[in-house]
């Protein structure tokens, strides 16, 4: 390590949450708010929903499994990931996002795919009317930092939203396929590739498995699913 980057490491510097001091941490976030970070340990290898134990595929996989290949979120939506989101959607403010995107990032390496994965990432895209309303897409930011920190492509203009839809929130898997019905329409441009959905949160990959139809229909051959974080409906 040269003098430089001896000197940059001591310097104590701020917890993008807690605002208190740290030398250590990650991302900029202290070991103390880390410890509240909650990593999904076991999920579906196709669907991606939280597991108590290491198993291949949930039940419903099994059953029914979705329109997109596998999925992969690294954190579950709860305090304090909750509440970050929640304040990038509803605050417009997108400071954490970098933090949690790296934080992401370095779960996902650990992931026995991750080694072999080549893809174009595509943000799921709102509709313009929301994005009027919002003024940014949270997850067009979050694809651009997973794609500079991976190493690998973005592109937001493979997927459309021509769909109007109101919020999700609190609806069930079979409403919110209803909604998501013919959502989303994706370029011809897509045939053959291998493409990652990326979104802030997956509740009952709905969304996903919308997008992943208009994919598929348009001749994709691979679709991935992530998110940041991974909603357990009750």
């Amino acid at each position: 390590m040269d003098l430089f980057s001896y000197i940059v490491h001591a310097i104590p510097t701020c917890c993008r949450f807690c605002q208190r001091l740290e030398r250590h941490g990650t991302a900029n976030i202290c070991d103390t708010c880390l410890t509240g970070f909650e990593r999904i340990q076991y999920q579906c290898s196709r669907c991606g929903m939280p597991l108590e134990t290491q198993s291949a595929r949930c039940g419903n996989c099994l059953r029914q499994p979705p329109a997109f290949d596998a999925a992969f979120s690294a954190f579950m939506y709860k305090p304090p990931v909750s509440q970050m989101i929640t304040k990038i959607k509803q605050g417009r403010d997108q400071s954490a996002l970098p933090a949690l995107s790296k934080l992401f990032c370095s779960h996902l390496r650990r992931q026995t795919f991750y080694p072999s994965l080549k893809a174009t990432i595509l943000p799921i895209p709102l509709h313009w009317r929301r994005y009027l309303v919002r003024g940014f897409n949270q997850s067009l930011s979050i694809s651009r930092l997973v794609g500079s920190e991976l190493n690998l492509p973005v592109s937001h203009e493979l997927l459309k939203r021509n769909k109007y839809s109101h919020s999700q929130q609190g609806l069930n898997r079979s409403v919110r396929l209803k909604n998501l019905h013919c959502a989303f329409e994706a370029s011809v441009k897509v045939k053959d590739g291998t493409y990652i959905l990326m979104d802030d949160v997956m509740t009952t990959g709905a969304t996903m498995n919308a997008a992943a139809i208009a994919l598929k229909k348009a001749g994709a051959k691979k679709v991935y699913a992530w998110s940041l974080a991974r909603t357990v409906m009750s």
